[in-house]
């Protein structure tokens, strides 16, 4: 039975997974890894970034770009850091709103005085972005 193969169904020697080291079968298709667990082991690997605890100071792995600390015990004390923070930080809205553009060194002083008042830097409603108008002067 096994003896009148064709000569394109020639049997494929053994590979080396990329994950675990271990030999295995690739069968029809070309593998690189012997199991899907080995595969998405080897994508978390891949992922991992050193950071470090900004509560603690200590460096640890993650593959969690946002991730800021170190264990639970870290979490729960930046938790209570900015918990007090914001209870302390009561800043109220301004009074009026500027017509000044984003980014433009009169929006900035007026945001600087904002703060130094105790005020919050942001208005509901401060100008947000250019008027078609404006957009087109410079532009022949």
């Amino acid at each position: 039975m096994h003896g009148d193969r064709d000569a394109t169904q020639v049997r494929r020697p053994a590979a080396r997974c990329r994950g675990c080291g271990r030999y295995f079968r690739q069968g029809r298709r070309k593998r690189l890894f012997c199991s899907n667990k080995c595969y998405l082991a080897s994508v978390q690997r891949r992922r991992l970034r050193k950071a470090v605890c900004v509560v603690c100071g200590t460096s640890f792995e993650t593959t969690k770009v946002r991730k800021r600390v170190c264990s639970k015990v870290c979490g729960r004390a930046l938790a209570g850091k900015l918990l007090r923070f914001a209870k302390e930080y009561r800043a109220t809205i301004p009074a009026e709103p500027t017509s000044h553009l984003p980014g433009s060194d009169e929006k900035i002083e007026v945001m600087r005085a904002r703060v130094e008042r105790g005020e919050s830097p942001f208005h509901p409603d401060d100008r947000l972005e250019r008027s078609c108008e404006e957009s087109t002067e410079g532009t022949p």
